[in-house]
């Protein structure tokens, strides 16, 4: 099997302030200076994954301007083929306002400009036209109808499909069962399955995800690490993989990089719990640096042996 990962996902420019805590409802708070970096789900995972060695390739779209620009060189110095990203000259290139505290914890709001125009019928064709694939990773940021082309057209290539459903979106519940592997936050898992705390009721959870379709989900904990669930066997044991300990800057993009990080695994041949095992180091160094692709490093930086 070839090791080419394809992610389609958004590319966004990040716009991120520091705050002591995060602002309530109606609060307004002081913050630092503005920390412009690369971002977006998309192009996020692909830039992770190149760095620690993947051969990607990334599908999305940004707009004729600065931060397009800018996006496009990042992903290149990273390693990743960006001959598959389309330029709009209808809409803007996708930017994020960022808050992050003193925790290191952050608050998203996402203006999706470009990303908005990836069509189901661009995403379907772009695959089409990526050689030799093994692993397509599809971002929650896109239009839903863009992330039901996309399933089908990795089904349609042979290729493991992993869908990372943040954010959250319902009507995406019909098609979960398209993703050989579906990844989501803890929050997330309780949203769909109807469980409220994932944590105390394993067993609930796995049959809530079995009921729509699952096969294998991933559901990661922040700095407890991840839980791997086999939902086509909903008697099993959930697997928990632990994190590495680390002190937190800034958990931005730290999702993406655990994302991108598995699926360079799992295109290397590598079983689930090796691939979330490596995943979860990969995530905890980005989360010892602000912003979202600057925190991330290559195998060596981060203390993996190739």
């Amino acid at each position: 099997m070839s090791q080419r990962l394809v992610v389609v996902g958004a590319m966004n420019m990040d716009l991120a302030v520091a705050t002591q805590e995060l602002p309530k409802k109606g609060e307004s708070v002081l913050g630092s200076s503005i920390l412009q970096s690369p971002g977006g789900k998309g192009a996020n995972q692909a830039v992770a994954a190149a760095l620690v060695g993947g051969t990607v390739s990334l599908i999305s779209m940004r707009g004729d301007d600065q931060y397009g620009r800018e996006l496009i060189d990042s992903a290149i110095a990273s390693g990743v083929d960006v001959s598959l990203v389309q330029v709009s000259d209808e809409e803007l290139t996708g930017t994020a306002v960022i808050a992050v505290d003193s925790h290191g914890d952050n608050m998203i709001v996402i203006s999706p400009g470009a990303n908005s125009l990836i069509t189901p019928e661009i995403a379907s064709a772009n695959l089409k036209n990526a050689k030799d694939v093994s692993v397509v990773s599809i971002c929650g940021e896109l239009p839903l109808p863009t992330i039901k082309a996309s399933l089908e057209a990795a089904g349609a290539l042979g290729a493991i499909s992993v869908l990372n459903l943040s954010p959250y979106n319902p009507a995406a519940l019909e098609f979960l069962g398209l993703a050989k592997v579906l990844v989501v936050n803890q929050h997330e898992a309780a949203d769909i399955t109807g469980i409220q705390n994932p944590l105390q009721d394993w067993p609930a959870t796995i049959a809530g995800f079995a009921a729509l379709g699952c096969s294998t989900v991933v559901v990661t904990l922040g700095a407890d690490g991840a839980m791997i669930l086999d939902c086509l066997d909903p008697s099993s044991a959930p697997i928990k993989v632990d994190s590495i300990k680390v002190n937190a800057v800034d958990t931005t993009g730290c999702g993406d990089a655990f994302t991108g990080a598995m699926c360079v695994e799992l295109a290397n041949g590598k079983d689930i719990s090796t691939a979330v095992k490596f995943a979860v180091q990969v995530a905890a160094y980005a989360a010892t640096s602000a912003g979202a692709q600057r925190s991330y490093g290559t195998r060596e930086q981060i203390g993996i042996s190739a």
